[in-house]
């Protein structure tokens, strides 16, 4: 069994060496300078003065703009919400996150199809319209004759009429505008947790 061993440093010319550990407390000579060393173990502060960093501590940079919710490094000063976290600079409040369910064909046809049918319904009332202004075709035969105009007499049910389907047309094509010219995209819905844990 080896005898413990201390490491040695000498105070005069920083020399290390290794001395046994039943000399701990004497002094012995030091073999590069010759001076007296006392034999106790060499500190750990001694270490470090040899490498004054020895953690590898980096100096940072204080000028730099960070999040104060995550210290992710901000692009410029103007910037209102952090890319990292979501972070808002401004309302001071986090952005959720949210995993979205891809749009399905079904769930496009039916996002888009209240908006066909409007739009159907609008030309509907605009030919219905004209039908009632210019008497053509002539509704008489279906006993509707009473809704058209005659002969260049303005008669109040085919102005009340008129005025009526101009609104629903307006109304229809209103929300057929709205849903396939604005808004053609369905709402992705957020993705389901029974799915998530299956994947």
């Amino acid at each position: 069994m080896s005898a413990q061993v201390l490491t040695v440093a000498c105070p005069k010319c920083k020399a290390r060496f290794q001395a046994p550990a039943s000399l701990m407390g004497k002094k012995v000579k030091c073999k590069k300078c010759g001076g007296v060393v006392p034999v106790v173990q060499a500190r750990e502060e001694e270490e470090w003065s040899r490498n004054p960093n020895p953690y590898g501590v980096t100096r940072e940079n204080y000028n730099v703009i960070r999040c104060p919710f995550c210290a992710h490094e901000l692009e410029s000063e103007d910037q209102k919400i952090c890319l990292n976290c979501g972070f808002n600079l401004v309302t001071r409040q986090r952005m959720e996150t949210k995993v979205l369910e891809p749009v399905t064909p079904v769930e496009w046809t039916l996002w888009l199809m209240p908006g066909i049918a409007s739009a159907l319904a609008m030309i509907v009332c605009i030919l219905a319209i004209l039908c009632l202004l210019l008497a053509k075709p002539d509704l008489t035969d279906y006993g509707l004759g009473w809704l058209q105009f005659k002969q260049g007499v303005r008669e109040a049910p085919a102005i009340y009429a008129s005025v009526g389907l101009g609104f629903l047309a307006f109304l229809a094509g209103r929300f057929a505008f709205i849903r396939l010219v604005l808004n053609p995209k369905p709402p992705e819905a957020p993705k389901r947790k029974k799915r998530e844990a299956a994947d």
